[in-house]
């Protein structure tokens, strides 16, 4: 039962499956491209040694919508440039923040922040 490891997420492919528009997605084996999406887990788990296993899974609904595609078949495809979205969620009072990891440095990350009125 692959379960999504983005530490909030309670996503899995038993209660949530393609029929739901929910897909689970191993890491890329590229070295630079599971890198980007480490550090996004790790940014998001506020752990800087957490390492993905062989069996690592993130959902589709960490990515955002333009990285995906249709291919010839129909099938919904996750583009090779993909990067999964962290969302950190601070108390609503503060304010909520998306950190969007479609970077070409993994090192940083484009946070915009929502402040709640």
């Amino acid at each position: 039962m692959p379960s999504c490891v983005v530490k909030w997420c309670k996503n899995n492919s038993n209660d949530h499956s393609k029929s739901h528009g929910i897909t689970f997605h191993i890491f890329p084996h590229d070295p630079v491209r599971k890198r980007r999406w480490m550090k996004a887990v790790q940014l998001e788990r506020h752990d800087k040694e957490w390492m993905p296993s062989n069996g690592s899974k993130i959902c589709s609904i960490h990515f955002k919508d333009d990285d995906f595609y249709l291919s010839k078949k129909g099938f919904q495809m996750l583009k090779k440039d993909a990067v999964p979205i962290c969302t950190i969620h601070l108390p609503p009072n503060i304010a909520t923040t998306y950190c969007h990891t479609n970077i070409i440095n993994a090192n940083v990350f484009d946070c915009n922040i929502d402040r709640k009125p």
